[in-house]
């Protein structure tokens, strides 16, 4: 049975924000695109690799994750003659993360269909840009980041405007500041609170 007066609250999936940003950089003379994520085709980690060869800005490719694509991920690396600049690190620590992510230029997830863009969301947080395919999961997030924050970038499935925009990421560099704490876990904690306060 339904109550006309049913409402309905969203709540939002939170980060670590101390940890990420209390985290330290790797030292780096080159721009690092990150990739962060299971190495399966429907994460099209294919594509991120086509458009950093297409590249005309240098740097370096990161890639943390495990999956059965990786051998093929290698091999393409090799095919497309940038096997010296993408490094596989396979699994990594969360600590390790944390670094790269406070790193890396940029962060990409071209995944065909996403739950939530957790990596992305502690990307930005720890200051990296993002690219991102234009799917309903990475638009929420956009959102969630605020009209006008030039953090994050939707992007169709192609290998050109992906290459353009990784190419004016990494000619902008890292953004000056931080989100800030509103994508802390403490805040999701207070919204539930609120929520069960107000039906008790």
């Amino acid at each position: 049975m339904c109550s006309s007066d049913l409402r309905l609250a969203i709540v939002p999936n939170g980060v670590e924000t101390d940890s990420l940003v209390a985290a330290a950089p790797f030292d780096t003379d080159v721009p690092v695109v990150l990739v962060a994520g299971r190495l399966e085709t429907y994460k099209r980690v294919d594509l991120t690799m086509r458009a950093f060869a297409a590249m005309r800005e240098g740097a370096r490719l990161v890639v943390c994750g495990t999956g059965s694509g990786r051998p093929a991920l290698e091999r393409l690396a090799r095919e497309l003659g940038i096997e010296a600049r993408v490094s596989f690190l396979g699994h990594v620590s969360e600590a390790e993360l944390r670094r790269w992510q406070r790193t890396a230029t940029s962060t990409v997830s071209l995944s065909e269909h996403e739950a939530f863009g957790l990596a992305l969301l502690e990307a930005a947080v720890a200051g990296s840009r993002v690219v991102a395919s234009n799917i309903a999961a990475h638009e929420e997030l956009a959102q969630r980041l605020g009209e006008g924050d030039d953090r994050m970038t939707l992007v169709p499935s192609d290998v050109g405007a992906v290459a353009a925009t990784l190419d004016h990421q990494v000619q902008q560099g890292r953004p000056r500041g931080l989100p800030g704490g509103r994508f802390d876990w403490s805040e999701t904690a207070r919204a539930f609170e609120a929520i069960y306060r107000s039906v008790i």
